[in-house]
């Protein structure tokens, strides 16, 4: 397996020595993980490298990665540094400004609109039918009742314990000045149907319910394209938590059309069974 980085200065700036060990595990046990696949077409991977460059984060956040010779590990910590500049990529389409790598419970800092924002970023390794015990049919079509019992379990499942970690974490933010953001990105094909991703949502939304305390005021889902779903948590007086969901799947994303593809997001309706908005 050969990838061709001569059109992709960036990629092989900052990947080049990572690719050659992957490349080299994945011919002899298929173990370089995936993002040996997301550089094998690496013109979207290059321009997202090129648009986050000015910020001058890609250096301190791949050097979280480590010296690691186990090609499972480093294919994980790879997938989890391209999580943050994935996160940085969205934060300048929606014009947040100064954004900062730190490392002190946080990943990221940033601000918009005059206020300060703390970002914690969580990649979710695995796939729906990797988190059950159990053979699942995870096809979003039949009768309705059918789907979301079929798929809610294991959705749930998926994203929980990402929300209930970095929850945790944030508990010990010591800004309360802060707007608290817990960003969740996914790489899971499963993810790009509608139906499913509807489904998410409302999971998403009832684990939020289901915290004893939150401790974050933002949560951002990003799937491999498009531009996610973000949900907005009011600490409403009476222990009462209300959540709004907003979507902008933006489904003709592309490394070709990125630019073209503004943010617009709408109001979800996740109580509703179908896909729909308010």
């Amino acid at each position: 397996m050969k990838v061709d980085l001569s059109n992709s200065p960036l990629t092989y700036k900052y990947f080049k020595d990572y690719l050659v060990q992957l490349i080299a595990c994945h011919e002899h046990d298929q173990s370089g993980g995936r993002f040996v696949g997301v550089v094998n077409d690496s013109t979207m991977l290059e321009e997202m490298l090129q648009r986050i460059e000015t910020v001058g984060c890609t250096k301190d956040i791949l050097s979280e990665i480590g010296n690691i010779s186990d090609c499972h590990e480093l294919a994980s910590r790879i997938m989890n540094a391209w999580a943050e500049l994935r996160c940085i990529d969205q934060l300048l389409r929606e014009n947040y400004s100064t954004i900062s790598k730190t490392t002190a419970i946080a990943d990221l800092l940033a601000t918009k609109d005059k206020r300060n924002y703390a970002f914690q970023v969580t990649r979710i390794n695995a796939m729906m039918n990797e988190r059950m015990r159990y053979a699942v049919d995870l096809s979003p079509f039949g009768p309705l009742e059918d789907i979301h019992k079929r798929l809610g379990t294991p959705l749930s499942t998926l994203f929980w314990s990402a929300i209930e970690n970095k929850n945790a974490k944030f508990r010990k933010w010591p800004n309360g000045n802060d707007l608290r953001c817990i960003v969740v990105v996914t790489s899971d094909s499963n993810l790009q149907d509608s139906m499913t991703r509807h489904i998410a949502c409302s999971a998403i939304a009832s684990g939020i319910k289901d915290l004893t305390a939150c401790n974050f005021d933002r949560l951002l889902w990003l799937p491999d394209l498009g531009n996610g779903a973000l949900f907005y948590i009011d600490q409403a007086e009476a222990g009462v938590r209300e959540i709004e969901c907003w979507a902008d799947w933006c489904d003709e994303l592309s490394a070709s059309n990125r630019d073209c593809c503004g943010v617009s997001r709408r109001k979800v309706d996740i109580g509703s069974y179908i896909p729909r908005y308010l």
